[in-house]
């Protein structure tokens, strides 16, 4: 692991940096954070963390001036050490929460039990957390099947629908160490015969498309790679169904919203939690 860090920026120059990184420089970082750097918060830095980081010529290039440094991470699961004091994240009726706070779910709640690990997706990043909104409110009105989670990280939004409708859902990462913990996962959480994961870039799958048309496809991923799959995501959605994706920024909406409307998906509704967004569309 390697963490850039690139200060004394205003803040207007540090989201543009951070929407450069993340959509044009190669390898794209895990995650980026912007942290104010004086109480009148006119100077910011940015910190992005990365399994392998681009080359210096594109990041010298990229940041264009501006003080940075690429620093080394001692090998230490950084991602457990970080959530594993985390507390328990209520979002709608589904309740996520480690193996300790068993005791604390409220009665009428679904539990999600999550442990910190590798995987992506405990509850308490806003993108996930948003998904979960979205899921809870569609699940009010019907329940759309079949489901599809791709970039399934730990496995929650695959665990929530499972949980809430005892119906199958396909759950699939990029990454071996997510499919392995999704399947650990479900089993923790008794919904092991409902949650199929399968490693798989994108929808390329045989199983995956096999299982189409869906009721229900959620995708928290990258702004990126939504826009990408675009058009696998229409091909696989069934009619009525719904969109779930998130994994993006407030500006970066626009950008993931035009390819699916070219294909004729609705934005029906939008989460806005600190300044990450949550997609539901329809046809």
């Amino acid at each position: 692991m390697h963490t850039l860090t690139v200060s004394g920026l205003a803040l207007d120059r540090a989201r543009a940096l951070s929407t450069l990184l993340e959509e044009t420089v190669d390898p794209a970082p895990l995650a980026v954070t912007l942290l104010s750097e004086n109480e009148a918060d006119t100077l910011w830095r940015l910190e992005a963390l990365y399994d392998t980081p681009p080359a210096d010529s594109a990041l010298e290039s990229a940041i264009a001036g501006a003080e940075w440094t690429l620093d080394a991470l001692p090998e230490r699961d950084w991602v457990a050490e970080s959530l594993k004091d985390l507390k328990p994240v209520a979002a709608g009726r589904f309740f996520v929460h480690g193996h300790h706070d068993r005791d604390k779910r409220p009665a009428g709640r679904i539990g999600i039990e999550i442990e910190a690990g590798l995987a992506f997706g405990t509850g308490h990043h806003a993108t996930t957390l948003g998904c979960l909104l979205a899921l809870d409110a569609i699940l009010k009105r019907e329940t759309p099947a079949p489901a599809l989670d791709v970039g399934c990280g730990s496995g929650v939004l695959a665990l929530a629908y499972a949980r809430a409708t005892k119906y199958p859902v396909i759950a699939s990462d990029i990454d071996p160490v997510a499919v392995e913990q999704t399947v650990e996962n479900a089993r923790i959480n008794g919904v092991g015969a409902l949650v199929r994961a399968r490693h798989a870039t994108g929808l390329d799958d045989a199983v995956i498309r096999g299982a189409g048309p869906y009721g229900l496809i959620m995708a928290n991923i990258l702004a990126r790679p939504l826009a990408a799959l675009a058009g696998d995501m229409a091909a696989l959605l069934g009619p009525g169904g719904h969109l779930v994706l998130s994994g993006l920024t407030v500006d970066q909406e626009a950008q993931v919203l035009g390819p699916y409307r070219a294909l004729g998906l609705a934005l029906r509704t939008r989460y806005r939690i600190d300044r990450w967004a949550t997609l539901v569309l329809a046809g």
